[in-house]
């Protein structure tokens, strides 16, 4: 006999009342490579392991107070977690650490054969063989990343003999990450792990902890909490919490309170007015909002643009009243840049986001952008329609609400221009006094982008081509891995281009350039907001190959950008 727990709930939002569905529970994958065996045991402490995270989510959905909530799990009897065993293809080795989609192809097919589970529709955590050990040193060989949505996500991680909760108060010997540790802290290091990487499956963004909620309970889990989760159970500090803004989300979706009414369908919100102002070293920012779905709340990511990934994105909620009023006291700031998020979680469990970049300065912050963000935001949604006319419309408003704003006119004027029809160079038709090209206007031999579509002079949702605070006209989108091939001919003798990463977004890559299959150059691993400048020669060069590589660590947020690509003779 099968022990499956199932829960159903009344949701108390703050508009009204839904009714869920029943909470689907998490499907645990054990996926076994060719040349390797099975655990003993594994349905018991992987038991243990998974009790223990769904016990922290629920505390941590009470103490931001949503009640108990958590996520549900399946037993094949009494402290023995259900697992779906499933063979890989391959042996151990041969799975690589960006090999998620492979791994995630091959459970797909085994599980929607075997047992008519589609996974599409599931939240899915993979545990995988694929930590290896050579004597007492560890190595990660596979993937250990998550994603997802408010409906459904996936995340791998990795199981091994002392992944066990009933040692993450241990202190002896024996474990190993990043070098030698106790069984205790490796647990803490891959449990947390495992929390972590089911948080993004359950669609939740990294997240940082303030400094008055570190010094009483650690470090967010979405932030560094994976290497501090149960720490303090060996007296190695405060450990980890969930973070309201992490709780806030969770409350809608449907791994913890079933699949709400319209969960299914598009989300809308617009910003109706937004002000800043600063005081006592806080910015103080209302603003209206009305949304469709109603709003459960807004969560505020305050992000240091300077530094690499977006786990130091500290975070603030509210909830808007009846009219869509929201206000937000926005502290520990520095001088630095700043991308500020805001994120309306919707009753049916989307989410809808508004960015305002701005910079903090010796004076404090520039609230300038603020004050801008709603026409911005306004160029950015009529471009993404299409409509050109009512961009010229906005520029002529703009040019006269904002005449020394020359940043935000040049944005309008851009956007107006990409929408009208263009022809591309042929770069084998250019005449011999044509000396210098821009790339981005080029036509492509060939184009591919590792998410949405290939993209010139701008990027999907931003839009706006940005790096380090700066904007650009001249572009090429690249999400890892990225691939534009052009045909030179032979005739042209040098490129020249900016790299880097989209504003906003926390990838690592590496750019790469290459003639008639011949590595030209290769760039460092970039993860930071800084352009890059890279001068090639292409003497002689027919098939020129414009390439941006994901860093080792999985795809996720490797928006990359060739800024201002030029071919030269």
């Amino acid at each position: 006999m099968k022990f499956i727990k199932f829960l159903s709930f009344v949701v108390v939002l703050g508009f009204g009342i839904l009714n869920a569905q029943e909470v689907p529970p998490l499907k645990i994958i054990y996926f076994v490579p060719t040349d390797c065996q099975p655990f003993e045991n594994r349905e018991e402490r992987l038991g243990r392991v998974m009790t223990n995270i769904q016990e922290f989510y629920r505390r941590g959905m009470d103490a931001n107070g949503y009640g108990s909530k958590t996520f549900q799990l399946e037993w094949d009897a009494p402290g023995k977690l259900k697992l779906y065993t499933v063979r890989g293809k391959k042996r151990q080795a041969e799975y690589g650490r960006n090999d998620g989609g492979i791994i995630r192809d091959e459970v797909r097919a085994a599980l929607m054969e075997r047992d008519g589970i589609e996974i599409n529709e599931e939240v899915v955590l993979i545990f995988q063989v694929l930590l290896r050990w050579d004597g007492d040193q560890a190595t990660e060989l596979g993937p250990f990343v998550g994603g997802g949505g408010s409906l459904s996500g996936t995340a791998w991680v990795y199981d091994d003999p002392r992944l066990d909760a009933a040692k993450l108060s241990s202190k002896d010997p024996g474990g190993y990450y990043g070098g030698p540790c106790s069984i205790g802290r490796f647990n803490t290091h891959y449990i947390g792990g495992v929390a972590h990487e089911l948080g993004h499956a359950f669609s939740l963004p990294h997240d940082c902890e303030k400094i008055d909620e570190k010094a009483k309970w650690g470090n967010s889990l979405m932030g560094s909490g994976n290497h501090s989760y149960g720490a303090e159970l060996r007296s190695e500090g405060k450990g980890t919490f969930l973070s309201a803004a992490s709780a806030m989300q969770l409350s809608t979706v449907r791994a913890f309170v079933g699949e709400l009414p319209r969960a299914r369908e598009r989300a809308f919100w617009k910003v109706e007015e937004l002000e800043a102002t600063c005081r006592k070293e806080k910015i103080i920012l209302v603003g209206r909002v009305t949304a469709d779905p109603p709003l459960v709340g807004i969560i505020a990511y305050n992000d240091d643009s300077n530094v690499p990934d977006d786990y130091d994105a500290k975070t603030w909620t509210a909830t808007p009243d009846a009219a869509g009023c929201f206000r937000f006291e926005i502290g520990e700031w520095k001088k630095s840049s700043y991308q500020l998020r805001l994120v309306g979680v919707h009753a049916n469990g989307k989410t809808s986001r508004f960015v305002v970049d701005y910079l903090v300065g010796d004076k404090g912050p520039d609230l300038d952008p603020f004050n801008t963000a709603i026409p911005l935001a306004e160029l950015k949604k009529f471009f993404l329609m299409g409509n050109r006319e009512r961009i010229g419309e906005i520029l002529d408003d703009l040019t006269t609400q904002f005449p020394n704003d020359k940043v935000l006119q040049r944005k309008a004027k851009h956007l107006r221009d990409l929408l009208k029809t263009t022809a591309l160079y042929d770069l084998n038709e250019q005449p011999d006094g044509v000396r210098r090209i821009d790339l981005s206007l080029a036509e492509f031999a060939a184009a591919d982008v590792g998410w949405a579509n290939p993209r010139r002079g701008n990027v999907p949702e931003d839009v706006f081509l940005e790096v380090g605070g700066e904007f650009f006209e001249s572009g090429l989108y690249a999400h890892a891995p990225a691939s534009y091939q052009f045909d030179l001919g032979g005739r042209w003798k040098t490129l020249k281009s900016g790299y880097g990463l989209q504003d906003g977004h926390g990838g690592s890559i590496v750019f790469v350039v290459r003639g008639d299959g011949k590595e030209l150059f290769r760039s460092e691993r970039v993860a930071d907001r800084k352009l890059r400048r890279l001068d090639v020669d292409v003497k002689n060069v027919k098939r020129l190959e414009l390439i941006v590589e994901d860093a080792g660590n999985g795809n996720n947020s490797d928006w990359g950008l060739w800024i201002e690509p030029t071919l030269e003779r």
